[in-house]
């Protein structure tokens, strides 16, 4: 049933630091070594909304969490509020200035420092705390949403005559789009805004040993100043997309999140109301089998190995994690071509939820190119929707199809999924979105069917 009251909707939101001590291990960049300082606390944000069920969304200064940290953090906050595990939604912004994320070893910097497993259990526990102060903070609301544009990110893909590299690419597709969710209590005061926009956190470059937020933390601060509101920043499909300004400066950060901030608030502030609420909230989820990266033969893959061996011999801590990295997938590729091993589908949680029957949240479990991520956006039945990447676990790059034939460290480093898994999410994810605007049509049918 929809209510189509604004009192039918409740929300609250809360803030925690989750900066961890100076000394541990960072994330982001191969080969960097330990945090040496903190310019700026990492934050992790959360908004609580109720309409017959609570759902949760929750944001972090992370790189990103690997499926098993997110089911840790989802037992942690079930366990404290009642809130059921699927109808949580734990989002990273990709930062690469902030602690390494994944116990097991997942991630750029070798996890092996004794910080890491301490940090990660503690972040549960703090996360299911900040999410039991924003149930504790519900009061009724009303949702408005707005769109604007910033031009803080570029693609990053460089077309060179040597092939594909890290670089410029003014050509290349890059999505401006800035989606501002703003959530206002019964009286107009403000609860939170939800910032959406696709552009990596790297603007402090590999240089930085500091703990910082990047870019997110300063539209976080500036944006919050300006409307009293929670400011959660939402990651989109930025795989592909860096920010225009990337060196070791701290005037980076500060100018990309001003701008965005800017643009942000022109959308917070002419952000349309709408006051259908579904009145039963669900995070839909499915668990999509993508198909893994294979080698295209056992002739490349023998080359491929031995094109590594000799890479191996000069490379510095950076180049040797991604060196084994490249060769236990590519060893595991041989053998599945000769028959000695089965492939092993990519698990991609994918999530939507239908706020109201205009607004709409989905998510992708990695770095979306955004050319995907347009299309998903173009295919969604929802007016809004906000497009979260890096969110409910990681399964490392999602490029286009076309990609894979042009090269480039996305496709050959740190890509797990074959060419076609690019598609197959475009189509579960809209696939997802149809019917979670399906059931909410219905339920607004069914509602003003009741007051006739």
């Amino acid at each position: 049933m929809t209510d189509t009251t604004p009192t039918a909707l409740l929300a609250g939101a809360a803030r925690a630091v989750i900066t961890p001590p100076v000394g541990g291990p960072m994330s982001g960049f191969a080969g960097r070594g330990e945090a040496t300082g903190t310019h700026d606390e990492l934050v992790a944000n959360t908004v609580v909304i109720e309409s017959g069920n609570r759902i949760a969304v929750v944001c972090c200064d992370l790189l990103f969490l690997p499926r098993s940290q997110v089911d840790r953090i989802r037992r942690a906050i079930e366990a404290a509020t009642g809130i059921r595990e699927t109808d949580i939604v734990i989002s990273t912004s990709h930062n690469h200035y902030g602690p390494v994320v994944d116990d097991r070893g997942e991630t750029i910097v070798s996890s092996s420092a004794p910080q890491t497993t301490p940090y990660l259990e503690n972040l549960a526990n703090v996360l299911a705390g900040l999410v039991l102060e924003a149930c504790g903070r519900l009061r009724p609301a009303v949702l408005r949403y707005g769109v604007s544009s910033a031009v803080i990110g570029i693609n990053r893909r460089e077309r060179t005559p040597d092939g594909i590299i890290l670089g410029n690419n003014p050509d290349g597709p890059m999505n401006p789009r800035v989606a501002v969710l703003r959530i206002d209590d019964a009286d107009g005061g403000p609860i939170a805004a939800l910032v959406n926009h696709a552009c990596h956190g790297v603007s402090l470059s590999h240089e930085c040993t500091e703990y910082s937020a990047d870019f997110p933390g300063v539209l976080r601060d500036v944006l919050g100043e300006a409307t009293g509101a929670e400011v959660l920043f939402v990651q989109g499909a930025a795989g592909d997309i860096n920010p225009r300004l990337m060196s070791w400066t701290w005037n980076n950060p500060k100018r990309l999140g001003t701008l965005l901030a800017a643009e942000a608030m022109e959308a917070y502030f002419d952000a349309v109301r709408d006051d259908t609420v579904n009145a039963d909230l669900r995070v839909h989820e499915v668990v999509v089998d993508l198909p893994e990266l294979l080698p295209s033969s056992e002739a490349a893959a023998e080359d491929a190995l031995q094109e590594l061996e000799l890479i191996a011999q000069t490379a510095d801590e950076g180049e040797a994690y991604w060196v084994d990295v490249r060769r236990t997938r590519i060893q595991h590729g041989l053998a599945v071509l000769r028959g000695r091993e089965a492939p092993k589908p990519v698990k991609a949680p994918v999530s939507a939820v239908a706020l109201t029957s205009r607004i709409a949240i989905v998510t992708a479990p990695g770095e979306v190119f955004t050319e995907l991520g347009d299309r998903v956006l173009a295919g969604s039945p929802f007016p809004f929707t906000i497009y979260s990447g890096y969110t409910n676990g990681s399964i490392n790059y999602i490029p286009t199809r076309e990609a894979y034939d042009q090269g480039g460290y996305e496709v050959t480093h740190a890509c797990q999924v074959a060419p076609e898994a690019g598609d197959e999410l475009v189509s579960e994810s809209v696939g997802l979105l149809v019917e979670v605007h399906e059931r909410s049509a219905a339920a607004v049918e069914s509602s003003l069917a009741q007051g006739e």
